[in-house]
């Protein structure tokens, strides 16, 4: 019974710390073999060690801030437009990247090996959440991308 005890106390202890991180990720499937095909298809907008950094959703002068290796790629208040995007920002896939949002105290940190098989990372505010989506593919969110720079 003491045992019954333990588990249930740990189990709600642990439920509770997952549901009050700021950050939700979803990984979209992707292979090798798509990864090679979705690069090629995009070799023409941009860089092959590229990926785009996608704000899609509830920004309303929303103060961002994202870093690459100690370098500032982007810092200020966005905001969505009618395309439903807000800000696409280009990174590097081989360098660790961190973006910090305001309201929520502890940055989201985005890994090399994160960021290795994906050509998109899409992230939607869901009130005082972020929703990360690591995926291959282009959601069409009424826009274009932005032209290679």
């Amino acid at each position: 019974m003491r045992k019954l005890v333990k588990f249930l106390v740990l189990f709600i202890a642990i439920t509770t710390m997952i549901s009050c991180s700021s950050y939700k990720y979803l990984y979209g499937y992707a292979t090798e073999d798509s990864y090679k095909r979705v690069s090629k298809s995009l070799e023409y907008v941009m860089k092959k060690e590229e990926l785009f950094l996608v704000f899609t959703k509830d920004y309303e002068n929303s103060k961002v801030k994202v870093v690459q290796n100690e370098a500032v790629l982007f810092e200020g208040d966005i905001s969505n437009n009618k395309n439903g995007m807000a800000k696409v920002v280009r990174v590097n896939i081989n360098s660790e990247v961190t973006v910090d949002f305001e309201g929520i105290k502890n940055p989201l940190k985005i890994t090399v090996e994160q960021m290795r098989l994906y050509k998109h990372i899409y992230l939607e505010k869901d009130e005082n959440k972020i929703v990360v989506e690591f995926n291959d593919n282009h959601k069409d969110l009424g826009g274009s991308m932005p032209p290679n720079q």
